[in-house]
């Protein structure tokens, strides 16, 4: 199994705790793309529409910034 995997870390959105949690990744266009094998009932998808401010630990760098997921289906195919 082989893949690009990075750390997410969201603001729980009832404890208001850091989470992390390990994803799969895509970088396209300079945008970082998360896989959600749950869809919209991941914790982690929940968490970060509630407070879009996270934190990503790639392979040798951490990016701060703001989520947001992708509804365009056409986006979504391409990433």
């Amino acid at each position: 199994m082989s893949g690009y995997f990075l750390t997410l870390t969201t603001t729980g959105r009832r404890s208001g705790l850091p989470r992390r949690t390990p994803l799969n990744y895509a970088i396209l266009d300079d945008r970082v793309y998360l896989l959600s094998g749950f869809g919209t009932r991941a914790d982690w998808y929940r968490n970060l529409v509630a407070g879009p401010r996270v934190s990503l630990a790639l392979p040798g760098r951490v990016l701060e910034g703001r989520a947001e997921p992708v509804v365009d289906p056409a986006e979504a195919e391409r990433a």
